[in-house]
């Protein structure tokens, strides 16, 4: 797990709620937990566990916040109905077609527990939520590993002839961790398959929009043709707003009722539903972002493979999955060095079918990324 081991600055060990939290915590971004294990205050870290936009939320969603601070007194509007407008002329995509979530995470579970699938095939390594929901509403989960070999990527036929012994697939595009990348036709006859079979295709695009060609990748507009198909995307990395979590799924009609029917009207505050529309409708922050990680992922993931002893995975999203075993170092002990430093990065070795010597980290500005880059310099090659 990230962030198991560190100095406690108050007692000179790490304390009892930190160790605690610690097992329980199997995600990046818990700077506030980081703090308590290295002894530095939240505001001097540079979190690269968490693949989100570093630029922080515009100004424009910002605006809107405060704005709409005195609704906080009523109940927000149940049905996000004036965010999927905005989110449907966003997407191109008609607002009946689209829920809204607390996240993309409450989506993932929400169709784990309207569909009660009895067998799920997952592909991993991936995002760990995919296998626990599965479990919380009683289900098996039946892994189908990919192999760095190829580039973590599935071989489609062999996917397909696995889907008549299941009732869903999980696949994540680009993959988290690994950064892997499919296009849209290849994906095609996976779904074509799943159809024949009655098996519910869940397609995890949370990153999608950090993507070179997002148009050539998502499946959304396939989504609302297809009875058994549902893609689930996210506001919050893109735009920066995880701790207001927001996120929504595309499909069809009948599919989206579904998980209406047993959805929380109130999961979505009024604070993120107004945070999330601003955002959207911001096309200078869409640009500079786009901007930005056209040239800072080409950087940094040329950086990370210069330097001695690590593997760096070509990415195509906003983070660069790292094999540390040619420098010796786990990806605890990194950890454990980086942290003191003010430097968080993702330990893998939880994600299903990757070992202690895998690590994750974002892409972040220039300055950041640099920051990174001559730490790990000082730390691996002295």
């Amino acid at each position: 797990m990230t962030y198991t081991h560190g100095s406690n600055v108050e007692a000179g060990r790490i304390t009892k709620a930190a160790r605690d939290d610690s097992m329980m915590y199997v995600h990046g971004g818990n700077v506030a937990l980081a703090s308590r294990l290295y002894g530095l205050g939240q505001e001097a870290f540079l979190d690269f566990s968490a693949n989100v936009n570093p630029f922080g939320p515009s100004e424009a969603a910002l605006d809107a916040i405060t704005a709409n601070f005195g609704r906080i007194c009523r109940y927000p509007e149940p049905t996000c109905s004036e965010l999927r407008d905005t989110l449907g002329r966003y997407l191109n995509i008609g607002p009946h077609r689209i829920i809204a979530g607390n996240g993309a995470n409450e989506l993932i579970h929400l169709v784990v527990r309207a569909m009660k699938p009895g067998r799920v095939l997952i592909v991993a390594p991936t995002f760990s939520e995919y296998g626990r929901a599965v479990e919380i509403e009683g289900g098996t989960v039946q892994w189908f590993p990919v192999r760095r070999e190829q580039g973590f990527l599935p071989d489609m036929q062999e996917l397909a002839a696995q889907l008549p012994e299941v009732d869903m697939l999980f696949i994540c595009n680009p993959n988290n961790p690994s950064g892997a990348l499919f296009y849209r036709d290849e994906f095609l006859a996976v779904a074509d398959r799943a159809g024949e079979h009655g098996v519910v295709v869940v397609v995890d695009e949370a990153f999608v929009d950090f993507t070179e060609r997002p148009n050539q990748v998502t499946l959304r507009y396939e989504a609302v043709l297809r009875e058994n198909l549902l893609v689930i995307g996210s506001l919050t990395k893109f735009f920066a707003l995880p701790g207001l979590r927001l996120g929504y799924a595309i499909g069809s009609g009948s599919l989206i009722k579904r998980l209406w029917d047993v959805r929380d009207p109130w999961s979505v505050n009024c604070l993120a539903q107004a945070a999330a529309i601003a955002s959207i409708e911001d096309d200078a922050y869409i640009r500079k972002t786009r901007e930005w990680i056209s040239v800072e992922r080409p950087f940094l993931f040329r950086s990370l493979f210069r330097i001695r002893g690590i593997e760096a995975y070509s990415p195509s999203a906003n983070y660069v999955l790292l094999d540390l075993r040619g420098t010796g170092f786990t990806a605890e002990r990194l950890q454990k060095a980086l942290g003191p430093k003010g430097i968080l990065i993702r330990d893998c070795s939880n994600y299903p079918f990757l070992d202690e010597y895998y690590a994750r980290v974002a892409v972040r500005t220039r300055e950041d990324n640099t920051a990174l880059l001559a730490t790990l310099e000082d730390i691996l090659v002295g």
